[in-house]
This record gives C-alpha cells, structure tokens and sequence, in this order.
C-alpha cells in the first residue's frame, strides 16, 4: 500500500473548524439544557441551539472518511496495514491516553486502579463525555482494510451512494430497535452504526472532492443553489427532531444526535457547510475557522475540562435562576466563544510538548 502524499486542503480544514465550534456549543448548550425550564420559551430556545449543534461530531467522521480515502486509497498487505495502524495510533494515541489519565485522576483517582478498571476506560474512553469518540475512530482503524473497497463501490455514481446510505440508514434503525427492545445495552450498536454511516459518506466524497476544489462562476451558483436548498432540509431535518415535543430525556445526546430522524437534519447541515465553504473561496472568516481546524484534534480533548475548571469559574456555572434573565443566551455565547478560545490558546502552548502534544 503507498500513502497518497496528501497537501494540506484548506477547505477541510476550515470544515474541522466548523465542526469543533460546533463540537464545544454541543457541550456549552447541553449545560445549560439541564437546567432550563423546557416548558417555557427560554428552555425551548436552549434545546434549539443545542440540536443545532449536532451535526459537529458527524462532520468530524465524515471528515476523517475523506481524510483515509484521500491518503490510504490502494489495497494493502498485511505489512502495508501494520505500517497503517502504528502511523494512526502514533497520531491520536499519545494525547488521548495521557489527556485521559490527567483528566481521570483530576476527576475520580479511584478510575486509576485497578489495572482492569483502567484498562477498561481507557478502551471505551470513559474518562470524559468526549473521549468515547477516539476508541470509535480507532475501531474503523481497524476495519480499514473492509471500509476502503466499500468506499469504492459507494463512489462509483450517486445512485451506488444513495443505495449504501440507505442500507447504512436501516442498519442504524435496526440497531437502535435492538437496543429500544432491551436486547442490546442502549448505545451499543447504534452509535458504532451512525458513525459507519457518515464515515461512508466520507469515503464516497472523497474522490470527488478536486471538482468542488475547482470552483468557477457556474459552481458557484450551483453551490448557492446547493444552500438554499440545505437550508430548508435542515429547518425540515430539525422540525422533525423537536417535533412532538421531547422530554428531558429524549433530549439526551443518544436521543437526538444518534437516531434516523436525525439524519436528515445532520446530511442538510453537512451539506450547507461544504457548499458554503467550497463555494466561497478564501476569507478572513474562513483562514480563522482553519486555523480552529488544525487544532481541532487538542481542541476536541481538552474542551470539557477547560469548561469545568476555567469558563464555568469565570462566568458561572449554568442555573435555573439565569433563565430568569433576558441576557442569559448572551450569557451562553460568551461562555462557547470563551471556551474555544481558551481551548485553542492551551492546544497551542501544548503543542511542542513530545507526550502531551494536542497538535
């Protein structure tokens, strides 16, 4: 297997400072979410900009589809697939395991030991709400030598796409009947299914993705149609997950990010964030959302704990009386655009440290 010697592609990276922003809203509005009165206007309007913000953790797989499909796109031998797995884990390994063990032993010191205990926080990232991501990445590590001939057939035409996404939508249904049923622990099967799902989409992108890079007066009204027209499936997408009314617990993130209704708001946003961003070119916005994207990976570790240790001390933690307040959404931007920028300065002074790098 070669590595295709991949430049570094701005647009994506501008799309990985999307999806973190995104990523740290999730989190900063799912605070405050807790605590709001759901029955009243301002409790609907923090569930809003919560599900808003679910597309960020699909985008960061889809991406990481097109990132594999762009670099590791020939067959692979058993040496060529070693080679594979220790360039991977030498990337997101060091960070996650000592991030993870900083942030454990800040938090509950009893995770540390036993060995056994450890071991199993470390493999199913249990050491914060956000660590669970890089085990599931890491499993389609391993599944690469299946993904990357699946990903050839989803390319070939749209309708290979269509049918693939499709089947990889009734996985997801069927998986989440299972653990509706009982007969699978919630979340087992279904949030694997999801991700197989946008990480496809990825693939199927990627050998498609020089056109968009190529854009001319003609794509660029295309793409203008392309927003329009995401736009109104997002707002469709997103009437259908608040639609009837959910519960405290139907608004967790299992139940809102990783269930089919939600696919069609996430697919619209996915896709008005590429039209946007390929069709627009360069600006100052967008070369800030990149620099984001480059720092997404440290971002992405480290965000919850800065929110705890750092935003919440600083702004206050979220609480029913704020509600109470025409300012408290203006409360809830200063805390999300506080956190990432607090999370980019640290990813950036980390990022010369050997093991503790976030870059």
């Amino acid at each position: 297997m070669k590595e295709t010697p991949a430049e570094r592609i701005a647009e994506l990276d501008t799309l990985r400072g999307i999806a973190i922003t995104a990523v740290v809203g999730l989190h900063v509005t799912w605070g405050y979410l807790l605590v709001a009165p759901l029955g009243h206007t301002a409790g609907k309007t923090a569930a809003a900009l919560h599900l808003l913000t679910g597309f960020g953790v699909p985008l960061f797989v889809m991406l990481s589809g097109i990132g594999l499909a762009l670099r590791y796109s020939e067959p692979m031998t058993a040496r060529a697939y070693g080679s594979f797995l220790q360039h991977r884990a030498a990337r997101l390994l060091p960070a996650y395991l000592s991030w993870s063990l900083l942030v454990a032993a800040g938090t509950d010191p009893a995770l540390l030991w036993p060995p056994g205990r450890l071991a199993s926080l470390l493999l199913t990232g249990g050491a914060g709400p956000q660590f669970y991501f890089i085990p599931l990445i890491a499993g389609f590590y391993l599944l690469w030598p299946l993904l990357r001939p699946l990903a050839r057939v989803a390319s070939i035409s749209p309708a290979h796409a269509i049918a693939t996404a499709a089947a990889g939508a009734a996985l997801s249904a069927g998986c989440r009947k299972l653990s509706s049923m009982g007969l699978v622990p919630a979340g087992t099967l279904t949030l694997p299914a999801f991700f197989l799902l946008y990480m496809v989409a990825g693939l199927a992108l990627a050998p498609h993705l020089g056109h968009l890079s190529r854009v001319g007066l003609a794509q660029r009204l295309a793409a203008g149609v392309l927003v329009a027209a995401a736009a109104m499936l997002m707002f469709l997408g997103f009437l259908a997950m608040v639609h009837p009314p959910s519960s405290t617990l139907e608004l967790r993130m299992a139940s809102t990010i990783f269930r089919p209704a939600s696919m069609f708001y996430i697919y619209a946003a996915m896709a008005l964030a590429f039209a946007v961003v390929f069709g627009r070119g360069e600006s100052r916005t967008a070369a800030g959302l990149a620099r984001l994207g480059r720092h997404s990976y440290g971002i992405f570790l480290i965000h919850i704990l800065l929110l705890g240790v750092g935003v919440e001390r600083f702004l206050g933690a979220p609480a029913p009386e704020q509600f109470l307040e025409p300012w408290w959404i203006l409360r809830m931007a200063a805390g999300w655009a506080l956190c990432l920028a607090l999370s980019y300065a640290v990813t950036r002074a980390f990022s010369r440290l050997t093991v503790l790098s976030l870059s």
